[in-house]
């Protein structure tokens, strides 16, 4: 029997569980662009490009890319590498720095856990407004609870010990080739080419000219600055907000959307722009003599950080970013 009016859910989806496993594909139309051959009838929800609420928010993000702990998965440029089965060796110096990262890596399921908990304890109900003198009923979110301050402090947890992993790494390579002071050493993130050029401004200038050749030109080829290296710049200055400004900004966004034929048919809609997980957020509606609005939302929490990251799911935002911390590190396991 096709859902009856008042049978929507929202869950957590991109990070957490899915509340959609049930669904028939015989009886539910999944909203998304690169389905729309094979459900032509299906409306797209998609906030328009370029808005006052999120000019850089790409409603439905890429697949998902998660970091095997194993290492290996991933090169410095994301693609896939054949080395995803066996832990990789790795020079005894490099150890501390693999380290955070394995850590920071272990915690993302712990993250998805704490925010599906949270969504499983009650964050929202949805109520059914009749607004006779516009002949729709509107489908609103109330009872909101914000996501807890936690699970902000542990997305920044995480950045801090995947840039962490980066100056052990300098460390490390500080004792390697008897620099002076190597426990005082940074892995540099310049704020342009032309002042990591200059040697001048930023930390990590001790580290860089006391390498050799060899590896000062490994790190030049990582280009960390700027225009050149923009996750390892968006890493640097996220840990520098968590560390002295504030928390990290995540908000929760729509991944998509499955409703029934027969509430399509029923005039179920949905706004162009997402209005926010907030109060008396209007996430739907119908007409008001509608006898069906079944629909399932997916949600997923994204970064809130428009200057330094786009708007992506979390999880694999955070798994890029160890992705390329490793690539970094593996760089200099070398004989």
């Amino acid at each position: 029997m096709p859902p009856q009016l008042g049978q929507g859910t929202l869950g957590p989806g991109g990070i957490g569980v899915s509340h959609t496993e049930q669904i028939q594909p015989d009886s539910m139309s999944l909203i998304r662009p690169d389905l729309q051959q094979l459900v032509p009838q299906a409306q797209t929800f998609r906030p328009s490009e370029g808005t006052s609420a999120d000019p850089n928010y790409s409603f439905l993000p890429g697949p998902q890319r998660v970091l095997d702990p194993l290492y290996g998965r991933y090169g410095l440029d994301g693609r896939s590498t054949d080395r995803t089965s066996k832990v990789i060796a790795m020079r005894d110096d490099l150890l501390d720095a693999r380290a955070a990262i394995d850590w920071a890596i272990d915690q993302l399921p712990l993250l998805d856990r704490r925010v599906a908990s949270w969504f499983n304890q009650g964050a929202y109900r949805w109520v059914e407004e009749p607004h006779p003198e516009m002949s729709q009923t509107l489908i609103k979110l109330r009872d909101v609870k914000p996501l807890p301050p936690i699970i902000n402090a542990e997305v920044g947890a995480i950045i801090n010990s995947i840039r962490s992993s980066l100056d052990l790494l300098a460390t490390a390579l500080a004792h390697r080739h008897c620099i002076p002071k190597p426990d005082d050493m940074y892995f540099p993130v310049a704020k342009s080419a032309a002042e990591f050029a200059s040697g001048r401004g930023y930390k990590g200038t001790a580290l860089i000219k006391g390498l050799p050749p060899t590896e000062r030109e490994i790190i030049e080829s990582v280009k960390p600055y700027s225009g050149g290296n923009d996750a390892l710049v968006a890493l640097h200055k996220l840990d520098i907000t968590r560390k002295h400004r504030r928390l990290i900004g995540v908000r929760l966004v729509p991944s998509s959307i499955v409703v029934t034929p027969e509430a399509q048919r029923s005039g179920l809609g949905f706004p162009n722009i997402w209005p926010g997980f907030q109060e008396d957020a209007v996430i739907a509606w119908t007409r008001i003599d509608a006898a069906h609005s079944g629909f399932q939302m997916a949600l997923q929490i994204t970064f809130n950080e428009a200057e330094l990251l786009p708007s992506r799911p979390v999880t694999s935002a955070l798994s890029d970013l160890a992705a390329l911390a490793t690539s970094i590190v593996q760089l200099f396991d070398t004989p």
